[in-house]
């Protein structure tokens, strides 16, 4: 079983805009070095101005809020803070090079504000400029060691760019200066499964999960490297118990249904199944997977009736069908499973099955040379 886990980063990418913010200073505080001493009228300007522009960015309107932003900073032009807000308030406007001009600028006049470095980092990683996003966060690495945001960036940069070594160094460094970061642990998790230190990934998704219980993508990531260890029963056990505190979360119930159909617990996916039903009765997934039980089972009349209405309202899914038509051939009801083989196109991989099992029920109805000529053209 191969584990692969391809990084995405987008939820990630708007965490800096909004953290570099919020170490900034306020507006009418400390400006970049060797800026012009602000009087107390434009000190008091730029703060009412910006109390209007944050006013009208809650209101929805991000037009007037740039417009009030704009007027604050030219009261306190040297204001970082002022101008990354106004970065930002162009991000939601959804101009990421007119933030990113402003970050700039920004940073001629305080080129060690870790904030600004920040938030320009995550500007160029929504951008996907990622040779820029990782000169950033070098550049708050070297001028806070301590800062866990920089190693976490670079680190799944890093991975997306395949360099999962430097990427698990970087991720490793967090984890020394924060062992409890979560983030941390999942994503040194992600790039150990990509190495294949399968063992060394269990033990970081297992922190994972200790430390977020709810946080389903990691459960469902651990689940799959216990199935593809053949720890069925470590995995069965991290189900259940997530489902214990989850109860509505049909995810894991379906993954837990189908682990268990796929190890022949059929027993115990057939209840699995019916409760995911019980809650969502028109879960394809769930009636599919029940319908293959019964198959499985030698219970076909039930399976027929699961099977026709999911059919009808699925025409175009090929694997029902053929499946119909299986359980119709079981209970010789060899027309209409003939008739059901006969749609399966040539395209289609179970195209080669269908054509075995037509030949069989011609053969079955006495046409042996029909039988032969058909399966020979399939062929």
């Amino acid at each position: 079983m191969q584990i692969n886990f391809p990084f995405k980063l987008v939820s990630l990418v708007l965490l800096p805009l909004l953290v570099g913010c919020s170490l900034i200073s306020i507006p009418g505080g400390k400006s970049a070095a060797g800026a012009p001493t602000l009087s107390r009228e434009d000190a008091l300007q730029a703060r009412f101005r910006y109390s209007l522009a944050i006013n009208e960015m809650m209101g929805g309107n991000v037009d007037g809020a740039i417009k009030e932003m704009e007027k604050a900073s030219s009261y306190d032009p040297g204001s970082s803070f002022l101008t990354s807000e106004l970065a930002s308030f162009y991000v939601e406007k959804g101009d990421v090079a007119k933030a990113i001009e402003l970050c700039q600028k920004a940073l001629a006049g305080s080129p060690d504000d870790v904030g600004l470095h920040l938030m320009l980092g995550g500007l160029y990683l929504s951008s996907k400029n990622y040779g820029d996003a990782i000169s950033e966060y070098l550049t708050v690495n070297r001028l806070d060691k301590k800062n866990t945001l920089a190693y976490l960036y670079l680190g799944t940069i890093y991975a997306e760019q395949g360099k999962f070594e430097t990427a698990a160094t970087m991720l490793r460094d967090l984890l020394k200066i924060d062992p409890d970061n979560m983030m941390g642990n999942y994503y040194l998790a992600r790039v150990l499964a990509d190495m294949k230190d399968y063992k060394g990934a269990e033990e970081a998704y297992q922190k994972t999960v200790a430390q977020r219980p709810d946080f389903e993508t990691a459960v469902l990531e651990l689940g799959m490297l216990y199935e593809r260890d053949a720890m069925i029963d470590q995995a069965v056990e991290l189900y259940d118990h997530y489902i214990e505190t989850h109860p509505g979360r049909i995810n894991i119930h379906l993954k837990l249904a189908d682990l268990l159909f796929r190890e022949q617990r059929y027993d115990a996916a057939e209840k699995e199944l019916n409760g995911i039903l019980a809650l969502h009765g028109d879960n394809r997934i769930a009636q599919k997977t029940l319908s293959m039980v019964y198959f499985e089972t030698a219970r076909y009349h039930e399976a027929i009736v699961l099977l026709e209405p999911l059919v009808k309202a699925n025409p175009s899914d090929e694997r029902l069908r053929y499946l119909l038509a299986m359980a119709y051939e079981e209970v010789q009801r060899d027309g209409d499973a003939l008739e059901i083989f006969k749609t399966i196109p040539a395209a289609s991989e179970l195209y080669p099955n269908a054509q075995v099992h037509i030949g069989v029920i011609l053969r079955k109805q006495g046409k042996t040379a029909a039988a032969i000529a058909l399966i020979g053209e399939a062929i």
